[in-house]
C-alpha cells in the first residue's frame, strides 16, 4: 500500500473505529492494522514524514481525551499538540501492565492538534498491511477496563492519559416472562403479557376470529359492550387474489371499508393520511391505519409479498403495549403457504 517517491511516502487517509465483540472492544483503523506486542518490545512508528522534518517538531503532548469513557458507537478525540502526520496510539492496561497494544496510523487533524478515532462496525473494512508494527492480523481485542493512552510518532512519545473501555449495557427484554400463543391452523405465534387473555382461538382462513384482551376478567359490561378500560385485539386471516403492490392492497382495503359504510354497517372511515408501515422483530412488514371507531387501530401483516395471504388485526381501546406484542409476532414453519 506504500508509494515511495524519492524520500517521502504519500500519507494514507486513515479512519478509526472500534467494535465490541462478546463484551470486548475491538479497535480498528481503516486502511491500517493493530498489533499486539509484549511490553518489552519497542513500538515501530508509522510516521511517514521525512526524519529531517520530524526533528524540527516538538514531541507529541496530550492535553485531553474526550470522552474519557466510551461504549460502542462513540467517537473519541485526542487533543493536544505535535501530532504530525500519522501517529501510533499505545494502549497499556493499568491493572495488567503487561497488556500493551498499538493502533497504527492515526492521522493528525486540525493543524496537528487532534486525532480522532471511534467505535462501530468495522468487520467489512478491507484488510491492508501498511502498518509498520503490524503482525498480519486485522485487529486486537481489548477487554473492558482502564487504560493509559499515549501517542507515538517520529518526534517522540507523549504523556499518558487515562481512558476507560466500558462494558456494553445489556439490553432488557421487556417481553421476558410473557405468555406465548401459537396458532397451528394458520401457523403463527406471538407473546402477550401476564394478566391478558385470549378467547378460545377459532381462527381459520377467512373465518373469524382470535380475540386478545388486556384483562383476564370479563371484558364486557352488562350491556355486552367492551369496557372502556379494556383493549380488544381481533385477529382475522384472509386470502385474496394476488396484488401487484402494497399500494394495490391499501386501495383494496379502503374500497372494502367504503363498501361497509355504504351498506350501513358500523364501521369508521379509514383515511390514507393515517397509514404508516413498520417492521416486526422478525422482519415482517406491517401496515398500520386508524379505523375511526373507539380510537381504533388496524394492522395488516402480509404473509405473502403479493398480499394473497394477510393477517388483519383490529384493535379497540388500544393499549400502548400492544405494539410490543405485535413486535413478537412471527409466522411459524407450520404456516400454510
Amino acid at each position: 500500500m506504500e508509494n515511495t517517491q524519492k524520500g517521502f511516502i504519500v500519507p494514507l487517509v486513515v479512519a478509526i473505529v472500534a467494535l465490541v465483540i462478546s463484551g470486548s472492544t475491538y479497535f480498528y483503523f481503516k486502511n491500517t492494522q493493530f498489533s499486539q506486542m509484549d511490553s518489552t518490545q519497542a513500538p515501530v512508528s508509522s510516521q511517514n514524514i521525512p526524519a529531517e522534518q520530524a526533528t524540527n517538531q516538538a514531541k507529541p503532548v496530550i492535553s485531553l481525551i474526550s470522552p474519557v469513557s466510551t461504549t460502542p458507537q462513540t467517537l473519541v478525540t485526542i487533543t493536544g499538540s505535535g501530532f504530525v502526520g500519522n501517529n501510533d496510539i499505545k494502549f497499556t492496561s493499568i491493572s495488567q501492565p503487561a497488556i500493551v497494544a498499538y493502533a497504527c496510523g492515526a492521522r493528525a487533524q486540525n493543524n496537528n492538534t487532534s486525532i480522532l478515532f471511534g467505535s462501530g462496525p468495522s468487520s467489512q473494512d478491507p484488510l491492508v498491511s501498511d502498518c509498520k508494527g503490524g503482525t498480519g492480523v486485522k485487529g486486537i481485542v481489548l477487554q473492558p477496563g482502564l487504560y493509559n493512552v499515549s501517542v507515538i510518532n517520529n518526534n517522540g512519545v507523549s504523556n499518558s492519559v487515562s481512558y476507560t473501555i466500558a462494558s456494553p449495557v445489556a439490553q432488557v427484554d421487556e417481553t421476558a416472562g410473557w405468555q406465548t400463543h401459537v396458532n397451528k391452523e394458520i401457523g403463527f405465534s406471538f407473546k402477550y403479557p401476564q394478566g391478558w387473555k385470549i378467547e378460545p382461538d377459532s381462527l381459520t382462513v377467512n373465518t373469524c376470529c382470535l380475540d386478545l384482551f388486556s384483562s383476564s376478567a370479563d371484558p364486557y359490561s352488562e350491556n355486552d359492550r367492551l369496557k372502556w378500560d379494556v383493549m380488544e385485539a381481533q385477529f382475522q386471516y384472509h386470502e385474496y387474489e394476488p396484488m401487484l403492490s402494497e399500494q394495490d392492497f391499501i386501495n383494496r382495503l379502503i374500497e372494502v371499508n367504503e363498501d361497509s359504510i355504504a351498506r350501513g354497517e358500523p364501521s369508521g372511515t379509514i383515511s390514507r393520511d393515517t397509514i404508516v408501515t413498520f417492521k416486526t422483530n422478525d422482519g415482517l412488514r406491517v401496515i398500520k391505519f386508524e379505523t375511526g371507531v373507539n380510537n381504533g387501530l388496524g394492522y395488516a401483516v402480509p404473509q405473502k409479498q403479493d398480499f394473497s395471504k394477510v393477517l388483519l388485526i383490529f384493535v379497540w381501546h388500544p393499549d400502548p403495549i400492544f405494539e410490543k406484542v405485535l413486535s413478537t409476532f412471527k409466522f411459524t414453519p407450520l404456516a400454510k403457504q
